[in-house]
């Protein structure tokens, strides 16, 4: 297998001081991430001894006292970030994880334990499922194959996945056909405006093309030719001239509004799309995935798509019409001419074709860029109290400061690749003209001596007025193709939300339950949230209708993960959960979501008033039964004592509340739903004890006559639960009642009892 890039000499050095030799390597990769989502320069290379990976950066900055257009005005300089080796003997397999426009490669030591090896952006995804083949070949043979090997899953081209293993279709191979023609249902649902769009781009072009004719053509060789037709008739050829004026601007400005409402509908359909893929998908997509990241898709990449519709697809069609209306003329005109001007084009579209592609790899990685900035942002302004709270303002900015000058670097590196080539290209259509003007003055010349044998001063100044509006399109369309390359990578990740399917899915034909008494049972369920890494192992148990199951457990024991599973967040690996004896996975999601219900100790209110936030599990509630709620969850009180009350709007810049003032809110929330099966995970975990009681008091009115499920730390206050069970590592170890637990001096609750009451009593806390 050859190398996919060239090592630089300054990786090489790092890598040599340290003991590893590239030219030992008998495959090695280049990618654009970090162990932790950064933007750098990686270089992994595989070695007899192990794996070496070297992240470092190559910033760019200016060279002080260099031109402003000499060649060298600025330097690379090199920084070491990080250096990693795994000894060989100590890795079992490594292994690729798909994520939108980004993917990691997972290293397995032996001992069980899994580590990131690099994350990498969609830029590099060829290189990285080719460099996992090659690494997993040596592993298993001791050598590396000539050709990448082909993965039954994997699309032997481009080594993507298919998006459905059944049906072998690769969407990356696809191309720009493929996200063309599932963009264009977006369109047919404005055929008229589309059609006016069309119509007005055709007009608009003849009219581009007639009025050089009269300006140049008509004037010198009719107007102002004695004995001509229109000798003398200055006044009508003015009039004409005006009025194909006004028509190209009304027709230009009808172009202009429809297709600007056009496109504006087209971005609110694939944003309101995109969002509702976000709606449709598992929970585990989110979990794996930076919000910045998310917002940066479907904002910033519908607006490149909008600006791209609006300001370059009209444009681009009438440039098209344009040039092949003005070709037309001027071979009519003069054909040798024509044939001048015609020459490098061929050789210049060559080249924005080129450019093209380069200019798709460039916006896929400042999109990268862009996405770890926005990430920044979002983490530092997200949690400002805890860089408050430790002093890490300085690092935090130092933080920001890099991420932006990646994202600056990247776009100089967009711009300077834009503002080279492409100039360069105008530059050699420009040529042409020189010629042009040459040869188009000898034959002015030939025709004034031998009338017939060359062309009229009337025709060479109609011909230099087209190939004026030859060269401004190719102008336009230097600027369209660096601009199409952001809109395909844009809507290539838009396309890659939309496509991607979620990891639990309702059946085609689920069971719809009216009434849910609220059996629920456990059997033989396991669960892993990453592979290799079980959390749930062969837990059963039955909760039936109406009775209170506590669950016990150390932190990361899987408590929270029976919640999550039982209100199908994940589904299970093997096993079954089932509510009356239904398996869930056969339930409607409209059914299981309206008779289950969760009071996490996540709380998280929407910016709205809080008679919204408590409605929000309930929009057909009124006021009376909100009020009841919030009686029952003990927050009527400082709910009253807002000047609003209940219209006292909360979110996001609004009124503050504390944690246990959201917690009850959502307790009062939860209530409202009137659930038949009620989770309690870790509800009253930031209250203080009085408020605690108060609450728990209100709970066991709650709570009767309905199944729950109840998650907590502090287990006097599970005293009262119908069972309990105790989890640990995953499994169920002890379940009976409180009693009979704590009769067990040599069981894990027994031990956590004890504890827990010795050190309340060490603050003067008395259950």
């Amino acid at each position: 297998m050859k190398p996919m890039r060239k090592i630089p000499a300054e990786v090489t050095e790092v890598f040599r001081k340290k003991g590893v030799f590239t030219e030992d390597a008998p495959i090695f990769i280049r990618t654009d991430m970090g162990r932790e989502e950064f933007y750098c320069d990686a270089y992994t290379v595989l070695v007899p001894e192990g794996i070496a990976t070297l992240f470092c950066s190559f910033d760019l900055r200016g060279k002080r006292g260099a031109s402003l257009f000499s060649r060298e005005r600025t330097e690379k300089v090199f920084r070491e970030i990080e250096y990693v080796f795994v000894p060989l003997e100590e890795v079992e397999e490594i292994k690729v994880e798909e994520q939108v426009s980004v993917l990691r490669t997972v290293l397995k030591r032996k001992s069980g334990e899994e580590e990131i090896l690099f994350w990498a952006g969609a830029a590099c995804r060829s290189d990285v499922y080719r460099f996992s083949e090659g690494l997993a070949s040596y592993l298993k043979e001791g050598k590396v194959p000539e050709e990448p090997v082909e993965q039954k899953d994997l699309c032997p081209r481009c080594h993507m996945p298919y998006a459905d293993p059944r049906h072998r279709i690769c969407k990356k191979c696809m191309g720009k056909k493929s996200l063309v023609k599932k963009l264009l249902p977006f369109f047919f649902r404005y055929k008229l405006q589309i059609a006016l769009v069309f119509l007005s781009v055709l007009l608009s072009g003849a009219v581009s093309v007639i009025t050089p004719y009269l300006n140049s053509k008509v004037l010198y060789d009719e107007v102002l030719t004695p004995g001509s037709s229109l000798y003398g008739q200055i006044l009508v050829l003015v009039l004409s001239v005006a009025s194909a004026a006004l028509l190209s601007a009304f027709i230009k400005m009808v172009n202009t509004m429809v297709g600007a409402k056009v496109s504006s509908f087209v971005v609110y359909d694939l944003k309101k799309t995109i969002f509702s893929s976000f709606e449709r998908l598992s929970y585990s997509f989110f979990t794996s995935r930076h919000t910045g990241r998310l917002i940066t898709q479907i904002n910033s990449d519908a607006e490149t798509l909008y600006w791209f519709f609006c300001d370059g697809v009209p444009y681009f069609l009438t440039n098209i019409l344009q040039i092949v209306g003005v070709i037309a003329v001027m071979l009519w005109t003069a054909p040798l001419l024509t044939l001048f001007v015609l020459l490098p084009v061929p050789f210049v579209f060559g080249g924005y074709w080129v450019t093209l592609r380069l200019f798709r790899r460039l916006h896929a990685e400042n999109h990268t860029h862009r996405s770890r900035f926005n990430s920044v942002l979002s983490d530092v302004l997200g949690g400002m109290r805890i860089v408050k709270a430790f002093s890490r303002e300085e690092a935090e900015v130092a933080r920001f400061d890099a991420k932006s000058r990646e994202l600056a670097g990247s776009t100089l590196h967009i711009n300077l690749r834009n503002h080279t080539v492409f100039p360069l290209l105008n530059l050699a259509v420009r040529l042409s003209t020189y010629m042009v003007w040459g040869f188009g003055g000898y034959f002015v010349l030939k025709e004034s001596l031998t009338p017939g044998s060359g062309i009229s001063y009337g025709e060479l100044n109609l011909f230099v007025s087209y190939l004026t509006m030859l060269y401004t399109p190719l102008n336009f369309f230097a600027g369209f193709f660096n601009h199409m390359a952001s809109g395909l990578n844009a809507l290539q990740r838009l396309f890659e939300i939309m496509d991607t399917e979620p990891e639990v899915k309702e059946k085609d034909d689920p069971v719809e339950l009216e009434c849910v008494r609220g059996d629920v049972e456990f059997s033989h369920v396991n669960f892993s949230y990453a592979p290799g890494k079980r959390t749930i192992h062969d837990v059963s148990f039955f909760v039936p209708a109406g009775q209170t199951l506590g669950i016990v457990g150390h932190t990361g024991a899987g408590k929270s993960t029976l919640a999550n599973l039982l209100t199908r967040l994940y589904d299970v690996e093997s096993g079954r959960i089932t509510i009356d004896g239904v398996d869930i996975r056969d339930l409607s999601f409209q059914t299981l979501r309206r008779h289950v219900a969760i009071v996490s100790q996540e709380t998280y209110l929407f910016r709205g008033t809080i008679l919204e936030n408590i409605r929000y599990a309930n929009p057909e509630a009124t006021r009376e039964e909100v009020i009841r709620a919030s009686r029952a969850a003990g927050c009527h009180d400082f709910i009253m004592s807002f000047p609003e009350g209940y219209e006292t709007v909360v979110g996001f810049d609004k009124k503050s509340l504390s944690g246990g003032e959201k917690q009850r809110i959502s307790i009062a929330r939860a209530i409202l739903k009137d659930p038949a099966i009620l989770i309690l995970d870790e509800a009253t975990a930031a209250m203080d004890t009085k408020t605690e009681r108060h609450i728990q008091s209100a709970l066991e009115k709650i709570t009767q006559n309905r199944t729950t499920l109840t998650i907590a730390h502090r287990l006097s206050t599970l005293r009262d639960a119908d069972f309990l069970i105790v989890i640990q590592g995953g499994e169920v170890v002890e379940n009976g009642t409180h009693q009979a637990l704590l009769e067990k001096e040599d069981g894990v609750y027994h031990k956590l009892y004890r504890l827990q009451m010795e050190a309340m009593r060490t603050i003067g806390i008395e259950e």
